[in-house]
């Protein structure tokens, strides 16, 4: 049974930022998939939608979700 999809916050710095790393050809391929998962959150897709968009699993989606939670 899923559970509660962490609850994702961010400033508007923190987005411009996120959505400039979820972009970016520079960066590795993790950051732009973590920031891409946060982007997406935000935006208030569930686990389960932005899964198939970073090439992940809706558990591991959470898990991104939820380490961003709990470090801001």
């Amino acid at each position: 049974m899923p559970g509660s999809a962490a609850k994702v916050t961010v400033s508007e710095k923190q987005y411009a930022i996120l959505q400039e790393l979820s972009r970016s050809r520079t960066v590795s391929e993790a950051v732009k998939q973590r920031a891409t998962i946060m982007v997406l959150a935000f935006q208030g897709l569930l686990n389960e939608e932005i899964a198939p968009q970073v090439g992940l699993n809706r558990q591991q989606a959470g898990v991104w979700r939820q380490r961003w939670r709990t470090a801001g």
